[in-house]
C-alpha cells in the first residue's frame, strides 16, 4: 500500500515557536498570521520553492481526541473550490501521540459544526469510518495530507502542534501531495 497519509521529514531547526509558553488548559485553536511566523524558516521553504498558505496553532491536553474531519471548510466543498491540502506539522512537547486516517464507509455521510475558530466544517462519526493509515506523530516535523479524514489522539502531554498547508511559490496554488513529496524528497525520512 502506497502512503498517501504522513512522511516524517527531517528540516533544518529553523522554526521558532510564537506560543511556546502558551497555558494549555482545554484544547485551544488559533490562527496565526503567515507574517508571525520567522523570516529564516520562510526563507528555507522558499529555497524549495514553497511557500505558507497559512498557518494554524493546535495546543492538545494529554489524552484529546480531535473529531474525524478533513482540513477543508464547509464553504469550500459546498462551491466545489475545494483545493489540496498538504502541511507540514510542527510538533513540541509530544508523547505517544498519533494520527489515523479513514475511508467512510459506503452509505454514511458527514454533519456540520462549527470549529473552535468559528469556521464550519465537515466532521464524521468513528463508526461510520474504517481505519486506513496510522502514524506516530511525536514530530519534530511531518508531512500530512489533509484531504482524507483523519483525527489526533494526543499522548500523555500538552502537545503543540503548528499546522501549515504548502503553496507553490511560483503559483500561490496549494501543492498536492505528489508535489509536497517531490519538492521535499530529501528532507523525507519513510518514502
Amino acid at each position: 500500500m502506497q502512503n498517501i497519509y504522513c512522511k516524517k521529514l527531517q528540516i533544518p531547526n529553523l522554526f521558532v515557536q510564537c506560543y511556546q509558553d502558551i497555558k494549555i488548559d482545554k484544547s485551544l485553536e488559533k490562527i496565526l498570521p503567515i507574517n508571525d511566523i520567522n523570516i529564516e524558516f520562510k526563507e528555507w521553504l522558499a529555497s524549495l520553492t514553497i511557500g505558507l498558505d497559512s498557518c494554524r496553532f493546535f495546543g492538545a491536553e494529554p489524552g484529546d481526541k480531535y473529531g474525524l474531519h478533513k482540513d477543508i471548510s464547509y464553504a469550500s466543498e459546498l462551491s466545489n473550490r475545494v483545493t489540496d491540502c498538504v502541511k507540514i506539522n510542527l510538533i513540541y512537547n509530544s508523547n505517544n501521540s498519533k494520527m489515523m486516517w479513514y475511508e467512510l464507509k459506503p452509505d454514511r455521510s458527514s454533519r456540520v459544526i462549527h470549529n473552535k475558530v468559528g469556521e464550519k466544517l465537515k466532521i464524521y462519526n468513528e463508526e461510520d469510518c474504517d481505519v486506513v493509515f496510522e502514524e506516530n506523530t511525536n514530530g519534530p516535523a511531518h508531512l500530512i495530507n489533509g484531504m482524507i479524514i483523519h483525527t489526533l489522539l494526543n499522548g500523555n502531554s500538552t502537545r503543540h502542534c503548528y499546522s501549515m498547508p504548502l503553496v507553490n511559490l511560483t503559483t500561490k496554488i496549494r501543492l498536492t501531495w505528489d508535489e509536497a513529496n517531490k519538492m521535499l524528497s530529501p528532507y523525507v525520512l519513510n518514502h
